[in-house]
């Protein structure tokens, strides 16, 4: 499972490290204010999703607009 996340704030940061220590490492993220969370890191928001099977948003609500607008040219049809 190919798994990307956007925004590595303390909610994103959390989710990346559960995650990885299930086994489940984040493929890549996306977050222009923290570049250094250990896990890889996408220039742009389309490309951290781009081939996901699932994508978390781990913005603030203030954010969320933006990031779906942004991530939306990399996600899957359907």
């Amino acid at each position: 499972m190919r798994i990307a996340l956007l925004g590595l704030g303390e909610v994103g940061g959390i989710l990346a490290a559960d995650l990885a220590a299930r086994g489940l490492p984040v493929a890549l993220a996306f977050d222009p204010a923290r570049p250094d969370r250990g896990v890889a890191l996408a220039a742009v928001a389309a490309a951290a999703v781009a081939g996901a099977d699932l994508v978390i948003s781990a913005v603030t609500a203030a954010a969320a607009e933006g990031a779906a607008r942004d991530a939306a040219p990399g996600l899957l049809p359907g």
